[in-house]
């Protein structure tokens, strides 16, 4: 997945939709629609999520209501906050 992420992000997408997210007037006046590229995104990013979701209930035989709580959410944001924006 890292592999496939760091490919969208330099691809022709992966530009078109950083620049959306900076500039939308920008990414309009070439002719590119910015929420639908968002949407793409959200769509890919669901999928990928998707797919965790059942690999890591496939590996663990078992998902119990607890590892749906806050404290693993606010596990994931810790670790994202301390990688910070960029990294891979």
């Amino acid at each position: 997945m890292l592999w496939l992420n760091l490919r969208i992000v330099k691809s022709p997408f992966g530009l078109a939709l950083n620049a959306a997210r900076q500039v939308p007037q920008r990414v309009e006046t070439v002719g590119l629609d910015p929420f639908r590229l968002k949407l793409v995104a959200l769509i890919l990013s669901g999928a990928v999520c998707g797919l965790a979701g059942a690999l890591f209930a496939d590996l663990n035989r078992f998902v119990s209501p607890t590892m749906l709580s806050w404290q693993m959410s606010g596990e994931l944001i810790v670790f994202i906050v301390l990688g910070g924006m960029g990294r891979v």
